[in-house]
């Protein structure tokens, strides 16, 4: 019997912290992250287990409108790749972390941190020691991130009724109480 040739294993893709670049996103290049939105939108929707209603055009209306209204937004660039993105609202000299996103291939290589740092700078140019962030709870990838970059005090619990024929599939326990999801 022939013996079975095992696959080659692909190498992961290996980051040095150097070849990473947080860029300014603005009017000229607010273009580069229309693939990324759908990309983030599509990912969040899958958390509530439906289809995001996305396209190019929302997609550049998106960035162009977080641009407009003077958002801190800031793409991950490697050798000219860009690779993730952050969106900052600053409301009262809160500021809160909008959204932020990487794509698949570049997860858990420090990007996101990078692109936090970027963020929490904008926090203390504004006073703040800490960003706000608001996050779906079964998100366990910003989740993880969060937590490895020291956010773990819950803030606020949003809650409302559950819609005309909305399943719930997840229970989170909170102090006494339990909330559906």
């Amino acid at each position: 019997e022939k013996e079975l040739e095992k696959p080659e294993e692909k190498e992961p893709v290996r980051l040095k912290d150097e070849k990473v670049r947080i860029v300014p996103v603005n009017e000229k290049n607010a273009y580069v992250l229309q693939y990324m939105v759908i990309e983030f939108r599509k990912d969040l929707a899958s958390y509530k287990d439906t289809q995001p209603d996305m396209d190019l055009e929302s997609a550049r209306a998106e960035i162009e409108w977080y641009v407009s209204k003077r958002y801190p937004v800031f793409a991950a660039s490697i050798s000219g790749n860009y690779v993730g993105y952050a969106v900052c609202k600053v409301e009262d000299d809160v500021v809160w972390l909008e959204s932020i996103y990487v794509k698949k291939d570049y997860r858990r290589k420090g990007i996101g941190t990078r692109l936090m740092q970027e963020a929490e700078k904008v926090a203390e140019e504004h006073g703040n020691e800490t960003l706000y962030i608001n996050i779906h709870p079964n998100n366990q990838g910003v989740i993880g991130l969060l937590k490895k970059n020291g956010y773990d005090v819950l803030n606020l619990i949003e809650v409302r009724k559950q819609y005309q024929g909305e399943k719930t599939s997840t229970e989170y326990h909170i102090g006494d109480n339990d909330f559906r999801y």
